[in-house]
């Protein structure tokens, strides 16, 4: 994984309204959130830590993040996967809403 180009991509949205897709599996789901992000964080060794500081003092954090990928439209997908290879946490950016319907390009 590409830190550094993970904390570019994520350091591009800072003052953007985004909207924000994320779960957390067994059991949370936020789809086609729209927030403006104040700031933008990436820690970590490994696995990484994604905290997204919202306006008006919303955190969104992301925990164990081990992979992402960017899309041709600028978005990012990143997420962490169990021993089965099942999506644990995953984390959508994008400066449109995300169409669930169609595949990711």
């Amino acid at each position: 994984m590409n830190f550094e180009q993970l904390q570019d991509v994520l350091k591009s949205f800072e003052g953007k309204e985004v909207y924000l897709h994320t779960e957390v599996n067994p059991g949370a789901l936020l789809r086609n959130i729209r927030v403006e992000i104040e700031q933008a964080h990436l820690s970590g060794e490994g696995s990484y830590r994604l905290a997204l500081r919202l306006r008006y003092n919303g955190w969104v954090r992301t925990e164990s993040i081990t992979h992402y990928s960017l899309d041709a439209r600028g978005r990012v997908f990143a997420a962490s996967y169990d021993e089965q290879n099942r999506i644990v946490t995953l984390i959508q950016i994008g400066l449109f809403p995300f169409d669930f319907d169609e595949e990711a390009s």
